[in-house]
C-alpha cells in the first residue's frame, strides 16, 4: 500500500522478494535469416561464467536470465556473418535487443 502525497510516497512495502526475479529476454538478429546459424551465449559480464547457451534455430532467442549486467555473444556456424557480442543490463520487466549484422 502506498499513499501519494504531493511528489513523495509514504506507506508500507509494495513488494518484497527473497531474491531478484528472473528477467525475460528476447534477442534477435537483423537480417533475420542469420538466426538459423547463430549460436548464442549469455554470460556474466565480470568473470565470463556461462549462464545460458542456445543452439542455432529459426526463431529469436527468448528466455530468462538473472537481473543485472551480462554479456550476449552470437557466433555463426556458416561463416556468412561476423561473430559479435555486446554488454547488456537485464532489468525488469524485460529486455529486448536486436543485433544488426554485416555479412562477410
Amino acid at each position: 500500500m502506498c499513499d501519494y502525497s504531493g511528489s513523495s510516497t509514504k506507506g508500507g512495502t509494495v513488494f518484497t522478494f527473497d531474491a531478484c526475479p528472473p528477467v525475460p529476454f528476447h534477442f534477435d538478429t537483423n537480417p533475420g535469416d542469420a538466426l538459423s546459424s547463430a549460436t548464442w551465449t549469455l554470460s556474466e559480464r565480470v568473470g565470463g561464467h556461462l549462464i545460458q547457451r542456445r543452439d542455432p534455430g529459426p526463431d529469436p532467442w527468448r528466455g530468462e536470465g538473472p537481473s543485472g549486467p551480462a554479456r550476449v555473444d552470437a557466433n555463426f556456424v556458416n561463416g556468412r556473418f561476423t561473430a559479435t557480442g555486446f554488454d547488456v543490463w537485464l532489468s525488469p520487466p524485460s529486455h529486448e535487443s536486436t543485433l544488426t549484422l554485416g555479412e562477410l
